[in-house]
């Protein structure tokens, strides 16, 4: 595993894991969807989705060739990239996340951070503060990481390829995009870190971050059914906003 400090907080690690074991992630997401239609569920990026990852000792793990808790092991690394990033205890890191994700051809992500508004405001997603992604396939076209970071200063590219991990801090001054995804599916693994428990902020500000979230996923369900819609007259939406023939793209 090789260690590439792209900026004082993105990391880039290479051979995180081995292309063996990127292979059977990838098969085992397929023998999921092919038992259950609805594996993956939308998300908040156009096209892009999440599904659960089996528990520890699950059957699947052994037909797949992967250790009984493979994913918890993973997520205990994940930890540890994060507690490397902020430059705390691994112990002090708290997780928000750890998920799979599965990006299908036009999904993209505009330029975001993930722990804040587009101007810097902290809200709902204010402990989303470290980000780890791991990418688990090369074979599609698009679907690069880019990231404005240190506040604009310096335009980092990431290229996916299997076994390459991302880590980075998620606050509005490493602001990122991903392109859209033109040919192939986008597969990944991620996860969200905090440096604090919840418990450890005020509660009146935790209350305010339920109220908001409960908006923010209102008008997530009311997007996703517009983009259903989309998808069904046979177009795709832009980053741009704007409606065209998938053919033109894709």
């Amino acid at each position: 595993m090789k260690l590439t400090k792209i900026t004082e907080d993105i990391f880039q690690y290479e051979n995180f894991i081995s292309d063996d074991e990127c292979k059977k992630v990838i098969n085992l997401f397929k023998r999921n969807e092919e038992m259950d239609p609805e594996y993956w569920r939308a998300i908040s990026f156009y096209e892009s989705y999440s599904a659960m990852y089996p528990p520890d000792g699950d059957p699947i793990l052994k037909e797949f060739g992967l250790s009984p808790t493979w994913f918890s092991d993973l997520e205990q690394r994940f930890k540890e990239v994060a507690a490397e990033i902020a430059n705390k205890p691994v112990e002090s890191m708290s997780k928000i996340s750890f998920h799979t994700q599965r990006w299908l051809p036009g999904a993209f992500a505009t330029l975001h951070s993930d722990n804040s508004s587009s101007d810097g405001t902290l809200g709902a997603f204010t402990r989303s503060r470290y980000a780890i992604f791991l990418y688990l396939n090369g074979d599609f076209e698009g679907g690069l990481l880019k990231f404005e970071a240190q506040n604009g200063q310096k335009q980092v590219t990431m290229k996916p390829e299997p076994g390459l991990l991302g880590g980075f801090h998620g606050g509005h001054k490493n602001m990122h995009e991903v392109t859209m995804v033109k040919k192939g599916t986008r597969y990944t693994i991620g996860s969200f870190w905090d440096d604090r428990e919840e418990s450890d902020y005020p509660q009146e500000i935790r209350d305010d971050w339920a109220r908001e979230l409960t908006e923010v996923r209102a008008l997530q369900k009311n997007e996703q059914e517009e983009w259903d819609e989309v998808k069904e007259k046979g177009l795709i939406l832009t980053k741009d906003g704007t409606l065209i023939n998938k053919e033109e793209v894709l």
